[in-house]
């Protein structure tokens, strides 16, 4: 009976179908799987007879709930779709869809069709407590129909020393019983140091029905602060191809590709902005540069004589903030803003997953192609080839004097990066926690960037490993 569909009724039950509802979803949440299969299924034959059509999409999506405990994932996942299909249909219960979502995503059974239903009904819900959590709700009720403790993976995750960490997160891979997942914990006192206008949280959930090569997001905490992801099988690009080597055919295929994906997201089921967007590069670009000047400001006191001895100008970023002017305009998306080698894992069949979505954000596409042309460090024919493919994918954003915007996207970054990577390197060696060869290859990169910062500022100044490592550990 889930294939047909009934003109809408419209539902005048419900006290009693309710109350009886909430007991069936007592046995199931108790893990009296057979009653509650039983119960379920007699609701629905009762409620398809009578007509009732919402009714009966909730009957079914409890039934999806207890296939689920049973691992039946096929059921779970049809039976989903189709409640949540009738709900939409019906236009009732959006908090539902969010359940829905919920369920297939702590089980790692995400359905493009219930993701994207679950972004919809999101914008229509009015949350009865202001600034309420809906998905963190929807998140509880279903890890109670599936019976799952998911904080038992966070204290598991504590108790770990074999953790990957960026510079904003350690990620633990946990094994369940489910498969493995990638619990992420935030970094306690990072430095922020890039524009951030999003949790990752809200844009894995709004990427979810329209990018398939990026991890789901199962569960979010905020207290304690973490996620659950799905742990992305496969090899590090940055393991198999570090910077001076060429890349994998299906590397710069996949990233043009990822971004035409980006495309396709409807601004308006992206997650709400701080202020109003407004699809002006400029204003954009100037964004980015009042982070960095932040950046530089709060750090000069301390880090001011390595400024200094590394050749940094007084007002490092003044020669970009001049040409910010000369940015056209172009359809505005959703950018990654940090696609690297390190943020790329390579499955089999030379497949492509984009890891790390925290420093999305709105803006000019071309500034995600900076992003990634500078942090790759792609070699001439390699940088030639994914521009071309670039092109075909996203011909939206090559347009006008797209060149001549992505130097001056990339100028912004490289000068970015010494004042960053100044800092960040400079207290990697103080803690002394890498390997002499890790030390050495971040030398190696900021050596490189600050050479390239020089001539964005007009100087002769060019530099090598042994004096930059010197002023980097005179900051101890």
């Amino acid at each position: 009976m889930l294939g047909r569909r009934r003109p809408r009724r419209l539902d005048r039950r419900g006290g009693k179908s309710h109350r009886g509802g909430r007991g069936i979803i007592a046995q199931l949440t108790l893990g009296d799987l057979d009653a509650a299969e039983r119960a379920f299924a007699d609701a629905c034959e009762t409620l398809e007879r009578a007509g009732y059509r919402s009714g009966r999409a909730r009957a079914e999506l409890f039934r999806a709930g207890a296939h689920a405990r049973r691992g039946r994932r096929t059921e779970a996942v049809t039976g989903t779709r189709w409640a949540v299909e009738e709900l939409e249909a019906a236009n009732v219960y959006p908090a539902l869809v969010l359940v829905a979502r919920a369920v297939l995503a702590l089980l790692g059974w995400s359905d493009p069709a219930v993701s994207l239903a679950a972004v919809r009904a999101h914008r229509r819900i009015q949350p009865p407590v202001p600034d309420s959590d809906l998905d963190l709700a929807a998140q509880r009720l279903s890890a109670r129909i599936l019976g799952l403790d998911l904080d038992s993976y966070y204290r598991e995750a504590l108790t770990r020393t074999d953790s990957a960490a960026g510079y904003y997160n350690h990620n633990v891979r946990i094994e369940t019983a489910t498969g493995p997942v990638n619990v992420r914990i935030p970094v306690t006192g990072a430095d922020m140091m890039d524009l951030r206008i999003w949790p990752e949280v809200q844009v894995l959930r709004a990427i979810e029905p329209f990018v398939p090569a990026a991890p789901r997001l199962r569960w979010e905490s905020v207290h304690p602060a973490y996620q659950i992801q799905d742990f992305i099988s496969g090899e590090l690009l940055d393991d198999i191809a570090p910077r001076g080597q060429l890349v994998p055919d299906c590397v710069p295929r996949d990233v043009a590709r990822l971004f035409a994906d980006l495309r396709t997201i409807p601004a308006e089921l992206l997650p709400e902005t701080p202020s109003p967007r407004i699809e002006d590069p400029v204003e954009f670009a100037r964004r980015l540069s009042d982070i960095t000047q932040r950046v530089y400001r709060e750090n000069e006191h301390r880090f001011g004589p390595l400024y200094r001895s590394l050749g940094v100008p007084e007002d490092p970023l003044a020669t970009v903030i001049a040409g910010w002017h000369t940015l056209e305009s172009r359809p505005f998306r959703l950018l990654h803003a940090d696609i690297h080698r390190k943020n790329m894992i390579i499955q089999s069949g030379c497949e492509v997953v984009f890891l790390d979505w925290e420093l999305a954000l709105f803006g000019d596409p071309l500034y995600d192609v900076a992003t990634h042309l500078h942090k790759m460090g792609y070699q001439q024919g390699e940088r030639s080839s994914f521009l071309s493919q670039w092109i075909s994918a996203e011909p939206e954003a090559a347009t006008g004097r797209w060149e001549a915007d992505l130097r001056t996207y990339l100028n912004h970054e490289r000068i970015k990066s010494v004042i960053v990577d100044s800092v960040r390197y400079a207290k990697v060696l103080m803690e002394g926690a890498r390997t002499a060869d890790q030390e050495s290859a971040l030398v190696a990169n900021l050596v490189t960037k600050l050479n390239a910062a020089h001539e964005i500022w007009g100087t002769s100044s060019r530099f090598d490993a042994e004096f930059v490592e010197s002023k980097l550990r005179a900051c101890h």
